[in-house]
């Protein structure tokens, strides 16, 4: 794998690696590193140029604490599944451009990728950004998920694929999305 680390998160994630692979997360002992294509990078780079990547210091300890060890397939900024039910991986994250926070999915369109816009959010909305008016610091309280139901029972002629989850902490604002004809669309079914 070749790896041209960017020490940009620190916590429990200590770098983003770009390889020309499908998307993942994987655990290096206690850090663990997105790895995402320079496709990727450069699908959200033409989706908006002024797109960051949300790092582990955006959000709080009690967002990091809904996360496990043995959750190999999510991070708060970043979770991998197979969101368009290709059997290609497709990276969810977590993305700031200027004074908004946007959840975006980069789906696999056979050996490229294109980015969706699934969410937006104002970081003035103080559900979304809450700051500690003792220390001034502020974090994120949205952050995301991979469902990883292999029928989402919303139409039989879907094929089988994963649920990406946006959540705001500690609200009912839960949304779980699915992805139909490259578009993303809020799941209203069951879930089997």
């Amino acid at each position: 794998m070749i790896q041209l680390a960017i020490s940009l998160i620190f916590c429990l994630i200590s770098s983003i690696a770009f390889a020309d692979e499908q998307p993942s997360i994987v655990s290096n002992g206690d850090e663990k590193i997105i790895i995402i294509s320079k496709g990727i990078q450069e699908a959200l780079t033409r989706w908006e140029s002024k797109a960051k990547i949300l790092t582990a210091q955006h959000f709080s300890p009690e967002v990091w604490s809904l996360y496990t060890n043995e959750d190999k397939n999510s991070l708060p900024m970043a979770t991998v599944g197979d969101f368009n039910g290709d059997s290609i991986k497709d990276i969810g994250l977590l993305v700031q451009v200027e004074n908004s926070l946007h959840a975006v999915v980069a789906l696999s369109q056979g050996e490229t990728y294109t980015v969706k816009s699934v969410k937006k959010f104002s970081l003035n909305n103080p559900a979304v950004k809450v700051t500690n008016k003792i220390n001034q610091s502020s974090h994120i309280n949205v952050y995301l998920f991979t469902e990883t139901y292999k029928l989402l029972k919303q139409s039989k002629k879907l094929p089988p694929r994963d649920g990406f989850q946006v959540e705001i902490l500690d609200s009912e604002n839960t949304t779980l999305h699915y992805a139909k004809n490259g578009s993303f669309f809020e799941y209203k079914g069951l879930i089997k």
